[in-house]
């Protein structure tokens, strides 16, 4: 029988940048986080490779409103949960 490492058979998590690009509209579109990765696509300076605490740093810098902030935190709670 071959054992198989179980981390080493996990595909390994995109970055949280990478992965808030990721989000594509689809049906029931207009969900805060697919409108944050909307605004990430446009938005040249986005930290594509960034870590959670990267992307809400540039959120700041970028003077994003509430909304933008709380659409945020859901994608890194939809992403750790991953």
């Amino acid at each position: 029988m071959i054992h198989v490492d179980a981390a080493k058979a996990a595909p390994e998590k995109p970055c949280f940048g990478r992965w808030l690009l990721a989000r594509e509209p689809g049906k029931g579109s207009g969900s805060p986080v697919l409108d944050l990765a909307a605004a990430a696509r446009l938005d040249r300076g986005f930290p594509k490779d960034g870590t959670p605490e990267q992307v809400s740093a540039h959120l700041n810098r970028s003077m994003a409103d509430q909304d933008m902030h709380d659409a945020f935190e859901a994608a890194e709670a939809q992403w750790r949960a991953a």
